[in-house]
């Protein structure tokens, strides 16, 4: 991703503190867990939820105190992050209020709690991918139109 946002738009040195830390993470669950198969790795998926959100606020405070404009509707870079950013942000809030679903899982004969997560998340993952598809077909007309200028 580091990579499709422009020079003025990046965040170097934060990308590799966060990943840095996400694994940290990740590795002390494991391990408090004894095992990859018994553990849920709460606070590294949940971390890795809210710095993504960092990231998709951060991308879009520099479009606004650069004063870049985007044309959202062809701009690939604008539809990866948007995506990112609205999952991610479902994701997050679901991973917080997990254990209150859980609890009204047990409490509820007529599973509300799961039938309204499993809504959230298909809803959610079908905006996800809608804005990357997007985000590729923009890709796509972008490489079309430049290399149809050389020929």
């Amino acid at each position: 991703m580091e990579k499709n946002i422009p020079a003025k738009l990046q965040w170097h040195k934060w990308s590799k503190i966060g990943i840095f830390i996400f694994f940290a993470l990740y590795l002390a669950e494991i391990l408090y867990h004894k095992g990859i198969m018994d553990s849920f790795v709460f606070f590294s998926h949940t971390f890795i939820s809210f710095y993504f959100i960092v990231i998709g606020f951060v991308y879009y405070y520099r479009l606004i105190h650069f004063e870049i404009a985007v044309q959202s509707k062809n701009d690939y870079v604008f539809w990866l992050v948007t995506g990112i950013f609205l999952y991610q942000f479902a994701s997050f809030f679901i991973n917080l209020f997990f254990s209150y679903i859980v609890q009204l899982y047990l409490s509820d004969h007529a599973n509300w709690g799961i039938s309204v997560i499993t809504i959230l998340r298909v809803l959610f993952n079908v905006f996800f991918y809608s804005a990357w598809l997007y985000a590729f077909i923009c890709k796509y007309r972008e490489t079309i139109s430049s290399s149809s200028f050389y020929v």
